[in-house]
This record gives structure tokens, sequence and C-alpha cells, in this order.
């Protein structure tokens, strides 16, 4: 059986902020680069009008960062 060890670091304090609507805007964005919607496989074109990174296309479609990060888990 494995022994886990707790967490060896402790911070004294975490702050968040929110980002002003400018911030937002500036990281926010996708380039077009196809007028495309999707591949002969029914796929979304990267870069395309359907692109993943946009975000989910349907209310059980995950994004592009959301595929990534349950990769990364398993």
């Amino acid at each position: 059986m494995e022994t886990l060890e707790g967490a060896t670091v402790s911070f004294d304090s975490v702050a968040f902020s929110f980002l002003t609507y400018e911030e937002v805007r500036e990281h926010s964005f996708v380039k077009i680069t196809s007028a495309r919607f999707l591949d002969t496989l029914d796929k979304p074109v990267p870069g395309g009008l359907n692109d993943p990174a946009m975000g989910p296309l349907g209310e059980r479609a995950k994004s592009a960062r959301e595929k990534i990060e349950s990769q990364v888990a398993a």
C-alpha cells in the first residue's frame, strides 16, 4: 500500500481580482483564417468559423481547452 504525504508548502494569503472589460477584450480573440465550418469528416476546422477555441458548440460539447485538460488529467 502506498503512503501519501500531505502538503509541505503553505500560503499566508491568496488574492483574487476581476479583469476589466478592456483586459477581457485584449485576451479574448480567435483569428479566423478559413471560411469553412467543417472538414470532410464533419470536424470543426481549426481557424474556421466553428473553431473549438471559441468555446463549445453545444450544451454537451467540450471546448478545446477542456479537451486538453481532460487528456492531461488522464
